[in-house]
């Protein structure tokens, strides 16, 4: 936490990477992936986070799906203090995609994150073909429906909305050129 404290203190937009997504539900299944008996717990570390208000996204892999899962903040008359978790699939997978970042700011004083799914070019012969031989085989063995959660939720591209606080406001006023909203 002291790596998010001084991009706070800094006045910095803050991106964490992990491989365990936060917050999530699993279908069929109690509970979350999150092993009960780490330290912080779950939900103790989501409420550790929502009080950077700097923290803009989240960005997890493991369950190898394209989901995305808004953590709202709890306070609504602080809603910067909420972020976004993105969850990208695997290039192991069908339809070996990734995803690029985009961040930009609005003239409504907020931020916009661009999340961006690209298809990798592929030339026959290389390694790349093999894996999307692969790829595409397990695809078709599992009658397009892998066993989760090993199968790409949805593929699209979105644009994220994030509320920054007053100061953060202040501070990106001058920075490129604003999207009209």
């Amino acid at each position: 936490m002291s790596e998010l404290q001084e991009g706070q203190d800094n006045g910095k937009l803050m991106i964490v990477a992990a491989h365990i997504p936060l917050g999530v539900d699993i279908p069929d299944k109690p509970g979350s992936l999150w092993d009960p008996s780490s330290t912080p717990k779950e939900a103790e570390l989501i409420t550790e986070l929502k009080k950077y208000s700097n923290l803009i996204l989240l960005v997890a892999g493991h369950r190898h799906m394209n989901t995305i899962t808004p953590l709202l903040s709890t306070d609504i008359n602080h809603p910067e203090l909420g972020f976004w978790e993105v969850e990208c699939a695997s290039l192991r997978d069908f339809p070996q995609q990734f995803r690029l970042f985009d961040i930009v700011r609005n003239s409504d004083n907020t931020i916009s994150i661009f999340a961006t799914n690209v298809d990798p070019a592929v030339k026959p012969g290389t390694p790349a073909a093999s894996a999307r031989s692969l790829a595409v085989a397990a695809y078709q063995i599992f009658n397009g429906a892998a066993v989760l959660p090993y199968q790409p939720t949805g593929v699209k591209n979105v644009e994220l909305v994030k509320q920054v606080s007053p100061e953060m406001q202040v501070k990106i006023q001058s920075y490129g050129t604003p999207i009209i909203r």
